[in-house]
């Protein structure tokens, strides 16, 4: 990995690499949106299309600019002081205040700001990670080992490092050099050495790096997966069970539930009352659902591992648990 430093300065200042896409799928994108796109000059539709997708496909490749974090309001249905404990879990985890703020227009849902792209200034010796990894790293996560692909020669734990993202899968593991789109999302100190990760028979766990200076700053929440108020949700899953407007006392089937976001938020809106019915043919699947029903305290949720388009041939196994017991 041996990127000059005038190098890392230049990568840190472009623009992040766009979503890729099959060929097809372009095209069917590209003709989806001539179909549906008012025509203003016929002789530039199509390339007017074109460049519409790839506008959305270079914002698909950045963090969103809000974390949005859903409210189980059948625990708590003071917004207020839902935002209040959650900028008081935040801070225990992440050593700085949060700004919470409720969404505009959707009432169970707070909001954290993402913030960035942040001025960089990465050291020369790097920790290059994984597509996976350095989308987590762009959402507040920190370096963990499994995530890591390469590392300079002669990390140590402490050294400072920049964390580089192989953006086309081109680093094999635990090489010190390879050809291929780069991307420095952050700056941090190594936990681990190169010997830790790549010389250890067992397999690679831990904490790898911790980040000190992010591209783009917003909080961790790995609180909120064993948290029984708050829910990780991307807006347009949490505006779903709005548009349902399901009512009190009201029955629902949800045909294919995991891993659970919407059925859990429908379930809250229910307030304890009604039944949802919620159908996962996946046993694994299945058993986490079920799992994530009885953290967040949901009574009126039945889980059953059934194939939902099979559901009326063959009685539904219901899938063992307290809270979601049939």
């Amino acid at each position: 990995l041996s990127l000059s430093l005038s190098l890392l300065h230049s990568l840190v200042m472009a623009e992040l690499p766009a979503m890729k896409m099959a060929a097809d799928c372009m095209e069917h994108l590209v003709t989806a949106l001539e179909r549906h796109t008012p025509v203003a000059d016929a002789a530039t539709h199509s390339k007017h299309c074109r460049q519409r997708l790839d506008q959305m496909l270079l914002a698909l490749g950045r963090p969103p600019r809000w974390t949005t974090v859903r409210v189980n309001t059948a625990l708590q249905p003071d917004m207020g002081q839902a935002a209040q404990t959650l900028v008081e879990r935040v801070e225990r985890d992440w050593g700085s205040k949060p700004k919470v703020q409720p969404h505009a227009k959707v009432p169970d849902v707070l909001v954290i700001p993402c913030e960035g792209p942040q001025p960089l200034d990465p050291p020369p010796k790097e920790v290059v990670v994984d597509v996976g990894c350095g989308m987590a790293v762009l959402r507040g996560a920190q370096v963990f080992a499994p995530g890591v692909r390469g590392m300079s020669a002669g990390v140590v734990a402490g050294d400072p490092v920049a964390v580089v993202v192989d953006v086309d899968g081109k680093c094999q593991h635990g090489m010190l050099a390879f050809d291929g789109l780069r991307l420095c999302v952050g700056v941090g100190r190594a936990v681990q050495t190169r010997g830790d990760i790549f010389q250890q028979q067992q397999p690679r766990a831990g904490l790898a790096v911790q980040l000190t200076a992010p591209l783009f700053r917003t909080p961790p929440l790995n609180f909120a997966a064993d948290d029984s108020l708050f829910f990780l949700q991307n807006l347009p899953s949490a505006v779903a069970a709005h548009v349902l407007h399901p009512q009190p006392g009201d029955q629902v089937l949800d045909m294919c539930a995991a891993p659970g976001g919407k059925a859990l938020h429908i379930a809250s809106l229910l307030r304890g009352t009604g039944r949802l019915v919620a159908l996962e043919r996946s046993p694994k699947r299945a058993a986490a659902l079920a799992e994530s029903v009885q953290l967040k305290k949901l009574h009126n949720v039945e889980v059953h591992c059934c194939d939902a388009t099979k559901c009326l041939a063959a009685a539904a196994a219901p899938v063992a648990s307290a809270a979601a017991a049939s």
